[in-house]
């Protein structure tokens, strides 16, 4: 499979900015095939970053989609913006993360921020309709952790809210993939 363009300016970008956090291929695949499969309305990333991750997602988007993206830091979010420029149905928001909860009820959630992953779930799981998708990346699978106490993964794999399963995106990566059923 190829890489779309646009992933790849934003990988430029990220590079020039010497940005490390940026989303794995394999994510950035996972991100496009669900939000192809998005029911329509909106779908949100938290945490821009260089807009890799926001690339991939552009790249699944349909035309019933609307795409949201938030990102605290002033710099990144100026280059991702010239970036979109020419993206009609991505809008880019400078904030905290809890200003992407502005717009919601959201089909799809890609949460790439830390205080969301943690203190901030209930207002994750609160902004996201019955039936839409969430997924968290940059876990280490729990076979490979020495301490198999994981607060963060436990949140969401165990609130009644949600349908959640871990999944694998390499061998020493994973992923939590849920979607909201109350």
């Amino acid at each position: 499979m190829s890489t779309p363009l646009l992933v790849e300016k934003a990988l430029e970008l990220a590079h020039k900015k010497s940005f490390q956090k940026s989303c794995i291929p394999e994510v950035g695949q996972l991100l496009r095939l669900l939000i192809a499969g998005a029911r329509p309305g909106s779908v949100a990333e938290i945490g821009t970053g260089c807009g890799v991750s926001s690339a991939w997602m552009l790249a699944g988007l349909q035309s019933y989609h609307q795409f949201i993206s938030v990102e605290k830091d002033r710099a990144l979010y100026q280059g991702v913006s010239e970036l979109f420029a020419n993206q009609a149905r991505a809008t880019l928001i400078l904030g905290d993360w809890r200003e992407i909860l502005n717009h919601q009820p959201f089909q799809f959630i890609f949460v790439d921020v830390g205080e969301a992953k943690d203190a901030g779930a209930d207002a994750v799981i609160g902004a996201i309709a019955l039936g839409g998708l969430i997924l968290l990346d940059d876990f280490t699978p729990l076979h490979l952790r020495a301490d198999k106490t994981d607060t963060r993964r436990e949140t969401w794999l165990k609130d009644s809210r949600l349908i959640a399963t871990e999944i694998l995106t390499t061998p020493t990566t994973a992923a939590i993939l849920a979607v909201k059923v109350t």
